[in-house]
């Protein structure tokens, strides 16, 4: 068994598959869908790593939307999703930052805890998180 180990070690390529293998299990991508009236590009979607902060700028025009947050690892295959969301120009923008679980796949329309809120309600968004790359519009 130890000469296994050894034997396996020896190949560089072997070792370097393993280890970027593993190095990808943490990258997913998150789509979000936003409103259309708002933001004539209604999604989003990026690639991002379990456990670090991320942030997206796009600009359409004179509107620049900013989504940052962090994707915790997993547990019993939910991912906790601490997301902020701010849409404007330079004369008014709305802000939210809401807490999602989110199960791989499947879409999630509503927040487990919304923290902060300058707008009226009727700006929900659909996140969603995938372990492949963003899916085709």
């Amino acid at each position: 068994m130890h000469r296994l180990k050894l034997f396996r070690c020896t190949f560089a390529l072997l070792c370097l598959v393993s280890a970027t293998a593993q190095q990808q299990k943490d990258w997913y991508s998150l789509a979000v869908k936003l409103q259309p009236q708002y933001d004539p590009r209604p999604t989003i979607c990026m690639v991002i790593r379990t456990g670090e902060w991320f942030e997206t700028v796009v600009e359409t025009g004179k509107t620049r939307t900013i989504v940052s947050g962090k994707l915790e690892e997993a547990k019993n295959h939910v991912f906790p999703l601490e997301l902020e969301i701010s849409q404007g120009d330079d004369h008014h923008s709305i802000v939210d930052r809401r807490i999602y679980e989110l199960r791989l796949g499947i879409p999630a329309k509503y927040p487990v805890v919304q923290e902060m809120s300058n707008h009226p309600p009727g700006f929900e968004r659909e996140v969603r998180l995938f372990h492949d790359s963003c899916p085709e519009p």
